[in-house]
């Protein structure tokens, strides 16, 4: 260093001679060799810079383990950490250079991290945060409640901290000032490893219901697997079963595998947590599982299995024979109580019968309406899947579990045709001639109707046929629309293939449901009498005798009526 004016021209020679070739400038503190100054004041004002300017400081941080047996803030037998430690030092000082940084304990049997910091700028003190990553199964060991103790190594004086972080990055703020040497030590301590065990329960939800594990209905089946203790791949557990070998804070996975069978084996299954040790979840269990962490020594998981059967009733109306509209029934299913009412409805090609229905419930079939001339063949059921039958027993069916079911009943009435033969026919004494009459016996659901036709001798465009109830009886009937008609009936007969039988009684069975009977009246003329010709009285006799007789009649009658009048 000079100061004065010889220092200011070639006095500085000798500076440089002694010193080195950079004299300072009042920017390159750092790398300057010697001080040339024009007086005593400003050569002290440029030495500050250079001192300040090369001012280094450090922090150096200490990790001791307390042993695992010690309690609250005991560090008796305190050892250094080994390797694997980390710590980071950040400021928000500007003037503080050397930060952030990240250093980790080595094994060097020091347990030790330093942090050289620099000073610049005219910084001479600031705010440092050393914070420490937490390792697993270790806690921190607070003096006097600070996270850290801290001293100046060149004093011996305590250097004041206030606690930082969380607990997993748990750390310390304090205050250090150029030239800084602090060394702060942090205690960590082993937490001693405290058993842990799961039990796991199951609840079973099925239509409604809730069943533990064990009287579910059949067919529900899930199988627990555990992951555990330690590094143990998934394996078996019986449900309510303890596993026990676990460690406080290990974490488990629970997963199932569920099978439905029998009357589920249609339905589908939902797993969900839905308690741990007392507090309730709603954690979908999926493939992969749920894990748990055993956060004390007893844990407790209860699984429930919800089982959805979705099924659908549909109803469907046929005509087998006949011509009568589908929907002129009523067609509906009725369940219990407590099961869905099941659907209802007139049937037609758009315009289906069907709705959600209970599973394993029984349902009643029925329909309604539609003329009393058909009848039902009773109701089929068969799954929609395959086509398998579902048996139907007094038109009651039992609905399958996560099953569609379609029922069908086929309604159909049947066919008679009346015609009348007249044998020998006149002009005016024709099939036309007669009215032919179908008269049903009664019936307990309501009367039938009964039919009149007009004579033919064919069945023309099916004027002559009529719908009649299938197996019902009828009494067939004629009738002359004059009264002058010499006609008598020979025969009734019923056309059996191609030829026609004479049957014995008027009173018939109506052919079975999609089946044609043809019946027919015959009638002939009543011959004329046929007087004898030759022999005995002759046919004047014959007439003046009746003549005679009637004559005696009228005469015996007025005698009478005379008489009555006198005695009155």
């Amino acid at each position: 260093m000079g100061a004065g004016a010889s220092f200011a021209n070639s006095g500085s020679l000798n500076l440089r001679a002694t010193s080195g070739p950079v004299g300072f400038n009042g920017s390159n503190a750092a790398s300057a060799d010697y001080i040339a100054a024009a007086d005593f004041a400003a050569a002290i004002t440029a030495a500050k810079q250079i001192a300040q300017a090369r001012c280094v400081g450090t922090i150096s941080v200490v990790k001791q383990i307390v042993p695992s047996t010690n309690t609250g803030e005991n560090v008796t037998g305190s050892t250094v950490a080994p390797a694997g430690w980390q710590f980071d030092a950040t400021t928000a000082t500007a003037g503080i250079g050397g930060l952030p940084a990240t250093k980790t304990t080595i094994s060097d049997g020091t347990g030790a991290v330093n942090f050289p910091l620099t000073f610049t700028g005219g910084t001479t003190s600031g705010a440092i945060t050393v914070a420490e990553t937490q390792q697993t199964g270790y806690e921190l060991v607070t003096q006097g409640g600070k996270n850290a103790v801290c001293v100046d190594t060149v004093t011996g004086a305590p250097v004041s901290v206030t606690n930082a972080g969380n607990p997993a990055n748990p750390g310390f703020t304090l205050t250090a000032t150029a030239p800084a040497a602090i060394s702060c030590t942090v205690y960590n301590r082993e937490v001693p490893e405290l058993p842990a065990d799961v039990t796991v329960e199951k609840v079973w939800e099925v239509d409604g219901q809730t069943f533990d594990e064990g009287d579910q209905p059949a067919g529900l089946d899930a199988q627990l697997q555990l992951t555990g203790p330690g590094a143990a791949g998934a394996t078996d557990q019986d449900w309510g079963a303890t596993r026990t070998g676990y460690v406080r804070d290990d974490v488990a996975t629970v997963t199932e595998d569920a099978t439905l069978s029998g009357d589920y084996a249609h339905c589908t299954v939902e797993g969900e947590v839905t308690d741990i040790n007392g507090d309730p979840q709603s954690t979908a269990l999926d493939a992969n599982g749920v894990d748990v962490t055993l956060t004390q020594e007893h844990n407790t998981v209860e699984i429930t299995n919800t089982v959805t059967c979705e099924q659908t009733l549909s109803l469907v109306k046929e005509v087998g024979y006949g011509d009568e509209p589908t929907s002129s029934w009523t067609l509906s299913a009725s369940g219990p109580g407590s099961a869905l009412p099941g659907p209802s409805g007139t049937y037609t090609a758009t315009t289906p019968v069907s709705a959600p229905v209970t599973g394993g419930a029984t349902y009643g079939l029925e329909e309604t309406g539609g003329p009393l001339t058909y009848v039902g063949a009773g109701w089929e059921c068969v799954l929609d899947e395959d086509g398998t039958a579902v048996t139907v027993t007094d038109e009651y069916m039992t609905m399958p579990r996560g099953q569609d079911v379609t029922c069908t009943i086929v309604n159909s009435t049947a066919s008679l045709t009346i015609l009348k033969h007249v044998i020998d026919p006149q002009p005016g004494f024709e099939a036309d001639a007669w009215e032919l009459t179908a008269t049903p016996d009664s019936l307990a659901d309501g009367p039938l109707p009964t039919a009149t036709l007009t004579g033919a001798e064919t069945d023309v465009a099916g004027a002559n046929t009529v719908e009649v109830r299938p197996g019902h009886g009828y009494t067939l009937t004629e009738e002359s629309t004059s009264d002058t008609l010499a006609y008598r009936q020979v025969a009734l007969q019923r056309l059996e293939g191609s030829t026609w039988v004479d049957v014995d009684s008027a009173e018939i069975v109506a052919p079975g449901p999609g089946d044609t009977a043809v019946y027919r009246f015959v009638n002939e003329r009543i011959p004329s009498v046929a007087l004898p010709l030759t022999g005995g009285a002759s046919a004047d006799a014959f007439l003046i005798g009746g003549s005679a007789t009637i004559a005696l009649a009228v005469f015996a009658g007025l005698w009478l009526m005379v008489r009555r009048r006198r005695v009155a």
